[in-house]
């Protein structure tokens, strides 16, 4: 099979940004960059962000083109920020002084960046080539509200620090509904979901710590405490080139897992199918609407069964090269009606 994949890439070389593998990412409102231990919340600096975007606060994270996002409440504005050196660069303005944009976070469904501002508490969609902040709607919520993207279940959560409480944000309208309180943090900000374990984290800035939070009762866990700061950013980094882009069609699932490094291994499986299941494989990652589901790259190679160990290409060329990988069920259930399909999320494997 991999035989075909060079031949595809001459046709759609499409290069992302390398990122380092799994990794909890916060930052401090004066700057600086920390790392995170996920499993004690103690923090390192790697890092100081340039001056220009005066004082930074929420990230957010787009897995397919690799980009970190940056808001700054000093300036009204949004970056892109690049961990390695800690420069950001401006994106643009958001075209409304009165923001103060603390929450930030990509929709992998829609590839959508969204903000949260406080002055409103206003949901606002943001364009990540000009940087210019559209209103969503608002929650009727005060103080500073934060976002966070449940990816494998495609829900927005939020949180806010007037109420100390755990919401679920509807991003057609902005308005938010009570999951409960933290129940420990008093100034919840920064939020990150880690798609390889299916968990939040939230870093409170009172209690200087580290949580997890139960998305059934918005009760957190405490991780770790990690010293005196003013963390309003979190973003966690995935460990392994691997990105899933929900917009699945039924009941039937994919999973990805493997080494996406040049030479690797990737296996996919698909769960859950009760028609004929097969897997397509393509280069021009983007998605496409088809009947009632959508389509989440070209297909350019198609395989029957529902497991495949995909060999990634050994030459360094390829390095930042991406792979769709999607799964079908032929007369499956839920999906489109005609012709009968369901189609699973797409897998985004970037080669490192």
């Amino acid at each position: 099979m991999m035989h075909s994949l060079p031949r595809l890439a001459a046709a759609c070389l499409c290069l992302a940004v390398p990122v380092a593998a799994q990794r909890l990412i916060a930052i401090d409102s004066s700057r600086a960059l920390y790392e995170l231990d996920m499993t004690t919340g103690q923090r390192t600096q790697i890092g100081t962000v340039s001056t220009n975007a005066s004082t930074t606060a929420g990230l957010a994270y787009d897995a397919i083109s690799g980009n970190v996002y940056l808001t700054s409440t000093g300036n009204d504005s949004l970056y892109t920020l690049d961990l390695t050196t800690g420069n950001a660069t401006l994106v643009g303005a958001y075209g409304n002084s009165a923001l103060v944009m603390h929450g930030l976070e990509w929709d992998a469904s829609t590839s959508t960046l969204y903000g949260v501002s406080s002055h409103d508490n206003g949901l606002y969609t943001i364009d990540t080539t000009t940087g210019l902040a559209t209103l969503v709607g608002t929650s009727g919520l005060t103080s500073f509200s934060n976002l966070v993207h449940d990816s494998l279940n495609n829900v927005m959560y939020s949180t806010n620090s007037g109420t100390d409480s755990f919401y679920v944000m509807d991003r057609t309208t902005g308005t938010t509904t009570l999951v409960g309180p933290l129940l420990g943090p008093t100034n919840p900000n920064g939020l990150a979901y880690n798609s390889d374990t299916d968990t939040i984290y939230l870093v409170c800035n009172n209690t200087d710590t580290l949580y997890t939070i139960n998305r059934q009762t918005g009760q957190t866990t405490v991780v770790g405490a990690y010293g005196s700061s003013n963390f309003l950013g979190l973003v966690y980094l995935p460990a392994d080139g691997i990105a899933r882009v929900p917009h699945g069609c039924g009941t039937a699932t994919i999973q990805s897992v493997g080494n996406t490094a040049a030479g690797g291994t990737v296996t996919t499986t698909l769960g859950n199918t009760t028609g004929l299941p097969f897997l397509g494989l393509g280069l021009a990652v983007f998605p496409n609407p088809f009947c009632t589901c959508t389509l989440g790259h070209e297909w350019s190679i198609v395989l029957f069964g529902t497991t495949n160990v995909l060999t990634l290409p050994l030459s360094p060329a390829y390095t930042g090269l991406q792979i769709g990988i999607q799964g079908a069920d032929l007369l499956g259930v839920g999906g489109c009606p005609a012709p009968a399909v369901a189609l699973t999320d797409t897998m985004v494997v970037t080669i490192r």
